[in-house]
Parts: structure tokens; C-alpha cells; sequence
């Protein structure tokens, strides 16, 4: 019975413990080029509201970058200013702004997936890049 009841307390002990334990830890996600037009992976998938670190390694043979758009950014929409070169208003439309990353160089970047569930984008918006298919997917779920 005393066995019983240790292990009792013993259990119910790691469960407040695991309940008090903080904060989560970020999602961690690297990312890299599959080609030299295409990330891999071009999808992630995180909770919302959480906080997200990716590390992007840029393996191609020119300058790329990779950057969160936010809610209700428009993907056609961004990729005609960045072809007319409106940079301040990329930017504007933008979770995390990485700048270029030569090749063979990696850049982490953390941010907060948005809180409303739904299919966002990630992109490289060096001009003419998400046109060729530079472009992920990040769904946020609840």
C-alpha cells in the first residue's frame, strides 16, 4: 500500500511540475534551397500565437533571402512591387525582415506566428526569385 501511494505522489508530482514548467520552447525550423529556386521545405506548420526560430542556410550560388509575409499581405500583390521595386512597401508587408544572404552564409531569424489560424507565405524577395518559385507555406493552426 505505501508503494501505491509513493507512486502516487510521485506521479502527481511530475504532472504539476510539467504544468508549472514556464514557458514552451520556440519551434525551431531550418530551411535551405532544394534548387536554387525552391526551399526546402516549402512548408512548415506552427501553432499560432507561438514563437518560431528558423535558421535559414542559403546553399544556392547567388544572394537569397527568406522572409515572413503578414496577415493579409498579398503574395501577387508583393511580388509586383518587388519586380517595380517599392522596397519601403515590401517591407511593410513583412513578419521578419532578412536581408541578403551571400551563398554558403546562414541567418536565423524569430518571430510570432500570427494568431489567427490559416495559410501564410514565406518568400525570397530578391527581385525576380518568387516569381521563379521561391515561395512556402506556413499554415498556422490553433
Amino acid at each position: 500500500m505505501k508503494k501505491i501511494l509513493f507512486v502516487f505522489v510521485l506521479t502527481l508530482s511530475a504532472l504539476i511540475l510539467t504544468a508549472c514548467g514556464g514557458e514552451a520552447t520556440p519551434n525551431e525550423f531550418e530551411i535551405s534551397l532544394a534548387d536554387e529556386f525552391s526551399f526546402d521545405p516549402n512548408a512548415i506548420t506552427v501553432k499560432a500565437g507561438e514563437t518560431v526560430t528558423v535558421t535559414f542556410e542559403n546553399t544556392g550560388s547567388v544572394d537569397h533571402n527568406l522572409n515572413f509575409l503578414k496577415p493579409g499581405a498579398e503574395l501577387d500583390h508583393l511580388m509586383e512591387e518587388i519586380k517595380e521595386g517599392a522596397e519601403e512597401h515590401v517591407h511593410e508587408e513583412l513578419l521578419t525582415d532578412m536581408h541578403s544572404i551571400e551563398p554558403g552564409h546562414t541567418e536565423v531569424v524569430t518571430f510570432t506566428a500570427p494568431s489567427e489560424p490559416g495559410e501564410y507565405h514565406f518568400i525570397c524577395i530578391q527581385s525576380g526569385h518568387a516569381e521563379a518559385g521561391l515561395v512556402g507555406t506556413f499554415t498556422v493552426v490553433p
